[in-house]
């Protein structure tokens, strides 16, 4: 919708019941309801290509929130949302009620074609888009499916085959999101979905602040794995769904590229994109890196085991083709032949290893599988920091279920992809199997 006075509400349902936030500190029942550009982060208010309010009573203008009415949105309460392009204003109601006044839309998406859109958590709702017996309409609006005026939204590609799959390759700091950005921007047609648990956890971002405060400005483990079982979801999602998606994570092993591009079968173009600078570059990338978009840095086990276990897909058996950004294919292979050998050589210097069971006292069914050798040490439990977890499975999230990754995310909706994420594995913390620090994982 671009212009005239159109309308669209929603009907709040019961609310659903979910334990995996009581521990993060945060609300586990969140609404917001506004209008977004394509141009717009789908997660409602965060940015300046968005309007909307949420169950709180507060509203959200360039990105900010502000207090706008004080009794909270309940179950079974209709909100509707009355947008004025005569006069740049946006009007939210409440039963038929008027919200507060009218909010004057910011200049960057005045003139701009809007999209309903709606954010929740764990509150269910329905959809109103036409007028009705029953159905509250604001003087001289008009229901947007009975508007004359609509402008159809982004196209999907028709079938698989056009649909495209790039996979990044490259250390952190490497330049991946920098190629993200630019490749984005270059084919606004295309509307890459972007797969990764660091764009689930930026979704997360009221969790991830009031988890810090309690980690001492840390994470933890159980929102980096709670990102990374949404992850296992989204990609399992996008495998079936005609889209274009870019997998913005390290994918530095060969069977976590082979997992990954297994979800993508039938059709799909894909390739890879290798961004694999030398040391000093990559160190000067890092530098440049702002402040406010550096991550916590990696163990060093994790970076030389990266390095140690570096690998480049091989075409056209697992894709299409590889594009090398910082060289030469000739160069690169050399160069990830250097980096696979200063790896190797710092794990088998520096890797602690645990001594075998037997050589304790009692034999395996005595203390040898449930020591401290093997709960403490092998169990990120007990330290999301240590090692590989159990007898034969690598912790929590580890074994059948345990995957790779480290960078993670879904882009959002139909501007942006599905969810978001930190720079996270696929299951189990930093170093079990299936988190950062397992052979294949990536």
């Amino acid at each position: 919708m671009s212009s005239g006075k159109v309308c669209f509400g929603a009907v709040l349902k019961e609310k659903l019941e979910c334990r995996s936030y009581e521990s993060f500190g945060v609300e586990k029942h969140q609404f917001r309801i506004g209008v977004t550009t394509l141009k717009g982060n789908l997660h409602l208010g965060s940015d300046q290509f968005s309007v909307c309010i949420d169950n709180f009573g507060k509203k959200y203008v360039d990105g900010k929130a502000e207090d706008y009415f004080e009794a909270k949105l309940k179950e079974k309460e209709t909100i509707t949302v009355a947008i004025d392009f005569d006069e740049n204003s946006i009007s939210f109601y409440r039963n038929g009620e008027i919200l507060g006044d009218a909010i004057t839309l910011p200049e960057g998406i005045q003139n701009e074609t809007l999209f309903p859109t709606v954010g929740i958590r764990n509150m269910p709702f329905t959809l109103v888009t036409t007028s009705g017996e029953d159905v509250f309409t604001p003087e001289t609006f008009t229901y947007i499916q009975e508007h004359e005026d609509k402008v159809k939204g982004y196209n999907a590609p028709a079938n698989r085959e056009e649909c495209e799959v790039i996979m990044l390759i490259g250390f952190s700091c490497s330049g991946k999101t920098t190629y993200v950005k630019k490749v984005i921007e270059e084919n606004p047609d295309k509307n890459y979905y972007l797969l990764g648990t660091s764009y689930i956890l930026k979704r997360m971002s009221d969790a991830v602040e009031a988890r810090k405060k309690t980690k001492n400005g840390r994470m933890g483990f159980g929102m980096i794995n709670h990102a990374e079982n949404l992850l296992r979801i989204v990609f399992d999602l996008a495998g079936r769904r005609t889209r274009n998606y870019i997998i913005d994570q390290h994918n530095c092993q060969s069977a976590a590229q082979r997992r990954k591009l297994s979800y993508f079968t039938g059709g799909f173009n894909r390739r890879a994109v290798a961004i694999i600078p030398s040391e000093a570059v990559l160190k000067e990338r890092a530098e440049g890196v702002p402040e406010s978009d550096k991550h916590e840095e990696l163990p060093k086990d994790l970076q030389n085991e990266m390095k140690a276990y570096l690998t480049i897909p091989v075409a056209p058996e697992q894709v299409s083709a590889v594009e090398y950004l910082d060289g030469t294919e000739e160069e690169i292979a050399a160069r990830v032949k250097a980096y696979n050998t200063e790896g190797q050589d710092w794990l088998k210097n520096n890797r602690r290893r645990p001594r075998p069971y037997n050589n304790y006292r009692g034999g395996y069914n005595n203390n040898n599988y449930n020591n401290k050798m093997y709960n403490n040490y092998r169990d990120n439990r007990q330290n999301p920091y240590g090692g590989r977890g159990g007898y034969g499975g690598g912790g929590r999230g580890g074994g059948y279920h345990s995957g790779g990754g480290y960078r993670g995310g879904y882009g959002g909706g139909y501007s942006g992809g599905y969810g978001g994420g930190y720079r996270g594995g696929y299951g189990g913390g930093y170093n079990n199997r299936g988190g950062y620090n397992n052979r294949g994982r990536w």
